[in-house]
């Protein structure tokens, strides 16, 4: 299968900077998407580090995986998988320690969605409230879940969807890079077929627009994705654009 890789990151129209950070790898079939946390010091600073820090350990340690394991399909999409997971816990030591060294700098954090290509599985990664969305058959569905105070409160019928309105605070994030020594990192592998169209996004996207709007979008513009990118983009920026806009769009051909 054939793949393509397409993104684009906006600061939007009410911020003055973007602690948005976008990595597209398409050497490795990777592409993430980092969300530096609004009201932190210096969350772009955080989501630099955190997808430098893939870049890095990709280009230097990927290899060893694919030497030791390649000849072994089943075994390969598990390690794999464990390196996604490892090399976005090594990005949260470095902002952790980053924040640990300059006063400064105390507090940033980000958020991480990453998605690998490999031998007809999509391997996916998740902290925070940033999200990887797929589309098939025009269908749109959220693969990953959203580790966020809404998020929580709806899993386990706290509070239902039609009261969230009176909720403060909606922006609450319960999971980030940077803000502990450790960190669990939700992974998973998912099946794909051609024609699948995987998005990546920061909450700039998701908190303007519906899934419905984001399929809709995708939908009518599966043939080029590099005009879906942009359509997402625009819109969000037409609908008020509060915050910094990522997108990251993978398409797989047949």
């Amino acid at each position: 299968m054939l793949l393509e890789i397409s993104g684009k990151t906006d600061v939007g129209r009410q911020r003055t900077r973007n602690e948005d950070h976008l990595l597209i790898m398409e050497e490795y079939s990777l592409t993430a998407v980092a969300d530096g946390m609004g009201g932190h010091v210096d969350g772009n600073i955080a989501s630099q580090i955190a997808v430098d820090t893939l870049m890095e350990k990709y280009t230097t340690d990927y290899q060893q995986i694919m030497d030791e394991f390649g000849k072994s399909p089943e075994k390969l999409l598990q390690e794999q998988e464990k390196f996604l997971s490892k090399t976005v816990q090594d990005a949260n030591k470095n902002i952790f320690s980053r924040n640990r060294g300059a006063f400064s700098l105390e507090g940033m954090g980000t958020t991480i969605v990453a998605l690998q290509i490999s031998l007809g599985y999509a391997i996916t990664a998740c902290v925070g409230d940033s999200r990887i969305y797929l589309l098939r058959k025009n269908n749109l569905v959220q693969l990953t879940q959203d580790h966020s105070l809404v998020s929580e409160l709806l899993r386990y019928n706290i509070i239902a969807a039609k009261d969230l309105h009176r909720l403060q605070n909606k922006n609450i994030i319960t999971r980030a890079l940077g803000m502990s020594e450790t960190v669990l990192v939700d992974t998973n592998t998912h099946e794909i077929f051609a024609g699948d169209i995987f998005l990546l996004c920061s909450d700039g996207l998701t908190d303007l627009m519906t899934d419905e709007k984001i399929g809709e979008i995708l939908a009518q513009n599966q043939k080029d994705i590099q005009i879906a990118k942009d359509l997402l983009v625009d819109e969000a920026n037409n609908l008020g654009g509060q915050d910094n806009i990522t997108v990251s769009i993978l398409k797989i051909n047949e």
